[in-house]
């Protein structure tokens, strides 16, 4: 994850199939196409699996979760034990994320925040600030 995927989450004014797959890679998905010219014509699909996924057969036909526009999908990359604030407004201008990390106490800093034009890419960008700094 870097400080362009970052930035260009923050520039998102919808969900973006391409940053998703971005996303994707950056939190070990895999991505592979295989060549055209093996048996019957080869398979001109890509190959997207999951973190830990190896085998050729399992593979998600529809691509990585759409990160960028599923709250679902984007909680799923949130570390574990951090508590989410989010806040926007009907009908939604602009959302706000505050990611709290476990020990959080009243009074401390708010080290991850993030703004965007949707919850979901707000959530995101305090996700992918967290786990910068946790590197």
């Amino acid at each position: 994850m870097t400080d362009s995927l970052i930035s260009r989450l923050q520039s998102l004014a919808a969900p973006d199939r391409d940053i998703d797959g971005e996303i994707a890679l950056a939190n070990g998905w895999t991505y592979q196409k295989l060549s055209s010219g093996l048996r019957r014509g080869g398979d001109s699909h890509p190959y997207w699996r999951k973190p830990g996924v190896t085998e050729w057969y399992f593979r998600e036909k529809d691509g990585p979760p759409r990160f960028t526009g599923s709250l679902d999908a984007a909680l799923t990359l949130k570390p574990q034990g951090y508590l989410v604030l989010l806040r926007w407004r009907d009908p939604p201008t602009e959302a706000a994320c505050t990611l709290h990390p476990p020990n959080f106490a009243e009074g401390d800093p708010i080290p991850f925040t993030g703004r965007a034009a949707t919850p979901a890419i707000a959530l995101l960008i305090a996700i992918m600030k967290a786990k910068e700094e946790s590197k």
